[in-house]
């Protein structure tokens, strides 16, 4: 069995059309960090899809309420999420003063340009 690492070459001057190389697929054991990795990534870029479309919802509009703001974003967005994410989210934008709330109304977000 090879060991972690070592690397493979195939001689690329064979000619015979009906070879076949079997490949065996990762074992699950190597194959979790990848996973991992990879859905950490594909979160981490939801939240900026998420930030983005909040952002672009919030521009256009200037001021929304909760409500109409999470059924927005969820219209628009491309994958699954949920209001609780996108509270989330909004909470986020809200500290990096993209958004605040309306201060007669705290269900009401108001766009900072």
């Amino acid at each position: 069995a090879p060991a972690p690492g070592d690397a493979r070459a195939a001689r690329v001057s064979l000619s015979n059309a009906r070879a076949r190389i079997a490949v065996a697929p990762p074992r699950a054991a190597d194959a979790a960090p990848l996973r991992n990795k990879v859905v950490e990534s594909v979160r981490r870029d939801r939240q900026y899809a998420v930030d983005a479309t909040i952002v672009r919802v919030m521009k256009a509009r200037k001021t929304s309420s909760h409500r109409d703001l999470v059924a927005a974003v969820l219209s628009a967005l491309v994958h699954p999420s949920s209001a609780a994410q996108i509270k989330a989210r909004v909470e986020s934008l809200i500290d990096r003063e993209y958004l605040e709330r309306d201060r007669r109304n705290p269900d009401t977000y108001n766009y900072l340009a």
